[in-house]
């Protein structure tokens, strides 16, 4: 994995935390930033990804893309975050067919 410099300006109070968890941890405050940092930013996506498809403006694949997740994973979120399945009778009829489709190849 190749990474990238990019320094930060945080506020004092937020240093010193950041300063005291990585001792908690037993880390350097550069390894806790960036673990977190990585959370944050997949939490971005996946909230993102989330509200374009709650309101319809993607479909459940394109949604998984998004957030960087199976659909399976997207969906498992779905459920946690108690956001509603957007399918339809005709997207179900076309998956029921599409399934029939490939079982007689």
């Amino acid at each position: 994995m190749s990474t990238v410099y990019l320094p930060i300006r945080l506020p004092r109070r937020e240093a010193e935390i950041l300063e005291e968890e990585a001792k908690r941890e037993g880390i350097k405050k550069s390894v806790l930033a960036r673990r977190l940092l990585v959370k944050a930013i997949r939490e971005l996506r996946l909230e993102r990804a989330l509200r374009e498809y709650s309101e319809g403006r993607c479909s459940l694949g394109y949604a998984a893309e998004l957030a960087g997740l199976t659909i399976r994973e997207f969906l498992s979120e779905l459920v946690k975050r108690e956001g509603v399945l957007q399918y339809s009778l005709e997207e179900l009829r076309e998956d029921f067919e599409a399934a029939y489709r490939y079982s007689e190849d």
